[in-house]
């Protein structure tokens, strides 16, 4: 049995105290991403702009469960030798952009990532703050 194989106390209370580091800067990013995010909207106005319709077609609500649907349903294509795989995640997006208010667009998309990182993927909460 050579040294290497023995594993060593302080080198593994380094690499958690590490991948702590790592957690916290993650955490701290995304929520300065949030703070930035959300007082770019309130300054630019575009919290309160309307939508193009006078009477938006799409709630909150629609958006979002458009969003899981485009999630759920992968598009595969097998090209030569090579296969791709792709989700229509932007359609709920461009959907949003022309028959929704932007608040419920964002709520809406923010919602229903949630669900399908929750649910179906079941990431880390951190992941799934950073992702969102």
């Amino acid at each position: 049995m050579t040294d290497e194989s023995i594993p060593h106390p302080t080198s593994d209370r380094a690499a958690t105290h590490a991948a702590a580091r790592a957690g916290h800067k993650t955490v701290a990013v995304s929520i300065a991403l949030l703070i930035g995010a959300a007082g770019l909207m309130v300054a630019d106005g575009s919290v309160e702009a309307a939508p193009l319709l006078a009477r938006p077609v799409f709630a909150w609500w629609a958006i979002a469960l458009l969003s899981v649907l485009a999630e759920l349903v992968p598009v595969h294509l097998d090209i030569r030798r090579h296969s791709y795989t792709f989700t229509l995640s932007e359609v709920p997006m461009v959907v949003g952009l022309f028959f929704a208010n932007p608040l419920d667009l964002l709520i809406g998309r923010l919602a229903g990532e949630l669900v399908v990182l929750a649910l179906k993927e079941r990431q880390h909460p951190r992941k799934i703050l950073l992702n969102l």
